[in-house]
């Protein structure tokens, strides 16, 4: 009885962050359930406010260099390769990014140097899936 807001793959380069999202939580009761898989290096998930995730990126756009988000994040989790990483996290309403990092700017992983990075060495593949449920469901 939850609904879905994405089941699928990304591939992060190394050095490089993505952006999932924005997943809103319409009730105040409710709670984003993920579940996230990750083929490569290690990588760090982190949960945003729609507003600061939004800031961040425009920094990013207009050319500055990858860094730690403008404010702290909501929850930040590590994904390790072979294991499902599940996060079920309850929520106010609101809109929220999950950014997946892999690199050593932003996160507690650092990723080693990878000569082949530029070709897409170090590369992890993150298969995840993003739920809006009751907060009181078992996960």
């Amino acid at each position: 009885s939850r609904y879905v807001f994405a089941n699928e793959n990304t591939e992060i380069r190394l050095g490089q962050i993505d952006m999932l999202g924005p997943f809103e939580v319409v009730d105040t009761d409710q709670a984003l359930f993920l579940k996230m898989r990750v083929e490569g290096p290690a990588v760090d998930a982190l949960l945003l406010y729609r507003g600061t995730a939004d800031l961040w990126r425009e920094g990013l756009q207009l050319g500055a260099p990858l860094s730690p988000p403008p404010e702290p994040p909501i929850r930040g989790w590590t994904v390790q390769p072979g294991t499902e990483a599940r996060q079920k996290i309850p929520l106010r309403k609101g809109q929220y990014y999950v950014v997946v990092d892999n690199s050593a700017a932003v996160g507690v992983v650092n990723p080693p140097w990878n000569l082949l990075g530029m070709v897409g060495g170090g590369a992890a593949v993150v298969s995840y899936s993003a739920e809006l449920g009751e907060a009181d469901d078992d996960f």
